[in-house]
């Protein structure tokens, strides 16, 4: 028998590891999902209607029957999906809780996931609940958008530090390969471009034209962000030309 002396090959890394879970959770949806979508149980009315109404106690009686968490609407919106968009930190934590894990990354039929939901509905406490949970901060939506690059287009610097301290892909490409780097450049945000040069973002990135941030930034006439890249850059190339 032949015996693999290559660790590379022996080793699934965790985001390899992670990635298979993804797979594994898309090929379900088409079969799990539409017969979920309706109709809906009077349990799952109610549950979501104490969501909305912030109704604590009530949701905890609510979440016992576990069925309701496990039913979506014509959205593709499942409890979970309503919770994350609530300003209510408790209301997000025993709807999580009480959710299969395998719906924390379902999509509604939109493409959002409840990570890239309450990124978007800039809930920095939700994104941390989420994250702290386990939620994965790498899965896209179907627009081809990171959480990491929501985050970034919607300038909040918490947001942005939460997803980096949960291990967010840096070099995960997005639409044209359009980068959080770049999209900070674009944003003129000296201090986001600072904090993911700290957590390893790399100037030389280039997006689908062959363009890197330091290039954006020149091109949207944010000097200060300009300097910054060339000071972390002294040998890149004019950036004129990029």
């Amino acid at each position: 028998m032949e015996s693999n002396d290559d660790p590379d090959e022996d080793h699934l890394t965790s985001y390899d590891i992670q990635l298979s879970i993804q797979e594994s959770i898309e090929a379900s949806k088409t079969e799990f999902c539409p017969e979920r979508f309706v109709p809906l149980s009077d349990q799952n009315r109610k549950l979501v209607k104490a969501i909305k109404q912030g109704h604590i106690l009530e949701l905890q009686e609510y979440v016992k029957c576990t069925y309701a968490l496990d039913e979506a609407d014509e959205k593709g919106w499942f409890p979970l999906h309503e919770a994350v968009v609530q300003p209510i930190q408790q209301i997000l934590e025993i709807v999580l809780d009480a959710s299969y894990k395998t719906l924390w990354e379902f999509k509604t039929s939109d493409g959002e996931t409840p990570l890239t939901l309450a990124v978007k509905a800039s809930l920095v406490e939700n994104v941390r609940t989420l994250l702290e949970k386990g939620v994965w901060p790498n899965t896209k939506n179907d627009k081809g958008e990171t959480p990491l690059l929501i985050a970034v287009k919607k300038g909040s610097y918490d947001m942005v530090s939460a997803l980096l301290k949960h291990n967010a892909s840096l070099d995960q490409p997005c639409v044209k390969r359009w980068s959080a780097m770049h999209e900070a450049a674009k944003q003129g945000r000296k201090d986001l471009i600072a904090l993911l040069l700290k957590h390893g973002g790399s100037v030389h990135l280039r997006d689908g034209f062959g363009v890197t941030p330091l290039g954006v930034a020149a091109e949207y006439g944010h000097c200060d962000v300009l300097e910054h890249l060339i000071h972390k850059a002294p040998s890149f190339p004019n950036p004129a030309r990029c």
